[in-house]
């Protein structure tokens, strides 16, 4: 046992003997101020140069979340919205009407009137409309009329049109025509067929006149009377969407 100590004694204290040898000093006592510096200096040495970085840990986990904020201005007021300025609904009841037969190229009758907004759009009588500022309009049209003759296999051809006036007369809008055909092909009643049109126009002058005409080239149109059932009607609606004046 002592001999251990000893060895680790004799361990310990060369390295403080040559150290006090190798800077001369002088050491009466291992528990002189000679030898404690020594072993002082021995001990803790001088701090070595920082190491590189270590490689970054991995990502913790992801935290809660924060409460929510609060809520930000009210922003600038947009744009006014683009939207009719004026409309007006005008529709027939075949029973109202002074003559169920419209010859080629004679106006259709529109005499009663629907809801309206605005005075951009007026009626003149019952087949005149007047457009009293220039700008783009909406226009829908429907009737229905009888096509198939009195003729079994008879083909008849029934078409409607728009028609304006700036001042020297009506004239119709080709591509405003829209029409059908159709076949009797079972007995000698003409078959109720109904005619739609939906089309926009442009006006550049101030009061112009409109109508909904026949286009059809060679014969009259007769209006749909069905016996025993509600009385039909037809509908003339005008919308600006653009006001040019």
């Amino acid at each position: 046992m002592f001999k251990n100590i000893g060895l680790h004694l004799v361990t310990f204290l060369m390295p403080i003997l040559a150290y006090a040898e190798l800077n001369d000093f002088k050491i009466d006592s291992i528990n002189s101020p000679e030898s404690k510096s020594v072993c002082s200096e021995i001990r803790s040495g001088p701090t070595g140069p920082t190491g590189p970085t270590g490689p970054t840990g991995p990502t913790g986990p992801r935290g809660k979340r924060g409460r929510l904020g609060f809520d930000g201005p009210t922003g600038p007021t947009g744009a006014t919205g683009v939207g009719a300025s004026s409309f007006a609904h005008f529709y027939f009841r075949t029973s109202d009407v002074s003559s169920l037969i419209i010859p080629v190229n004679s106006p259709f009758e529109f005499p009663s009137d629907g809801p309206s907004k605005g005075s951009a759009v007026i009626r003149t009588d019952n087949t005149t409309f007047a457009l009293v500022v220039p700008g783009i309009y909406q226009i829908y049209f429907q009737a229905t009329v009888d096509l198939g003759g009195t003729t079994t296999g008879a083909v008849e051809t029934g078409q409607l049109w728009v028609t304006l006036d700036t001042g020297s007369g009506f004239n119709g809008l080709l591509y405003t025509v829209v029409g059908a055909s159709n076949t009797n092909n079972t007995t000698t009643t003409p078959n109720a067929t109904e005619i739609t049109g939906t089309v926009l126009i442009e006006t550049t002058t101030p009061l112009t006149f409109l109508q909904i005409a026949n286009a059809t080239l060679t014969n009259p149109l007769t209006l749909s009377v069905i016996p025993t059932q509600r009385v039909l009607t037809g509908h003339l609606i005008i919308t600006l969407l653009e006001d040019n004046s």
